[in-house]
């Protein structure tokens, strides 16, 4: 599998046909020239500790994005909540 970049696909195709004519075979003859050509990048693939990790890092960022306005409405509600389970778990 190989990536080729859109912008690089426009840009070849106005400096070897002179023509902005959008077409599907026009946009396909180029890709496979900027292929044949070795002219793309090869997606990078995480690894499974790396994947599960981004997995991780997006859900920390949107438990913490929806837990922050809770957290300055309603602290005083939360703070007793919160030092009865930490003195739970310091047990």
């Amino acid at each position: 599998m190989v990536v080729v970049n859109p912008h690089h696909v426009n840009k070849t195709k106005e400096m070897e046909e002179n023509s902005q004519i959008k077409s599907d075979y026009n946009d396909a003859k180029v890709i496979a020239d900027l292929i044949r050509n070795r002219r793309y990048s090869e997606p990078k693939l995480p690894t499974k500790e790396y994947a599960e990790l981004r997995i991780l890092t997006n859900l920390r960022e949107k438990v913490a994005a929806n837990f922050s306005p809770v957290k300055g409405q309603n602290w005083q509600l939360i703070r007793p909540l919160l030092s009865g389970v930490l003195y739970r778990i310091s047990l």
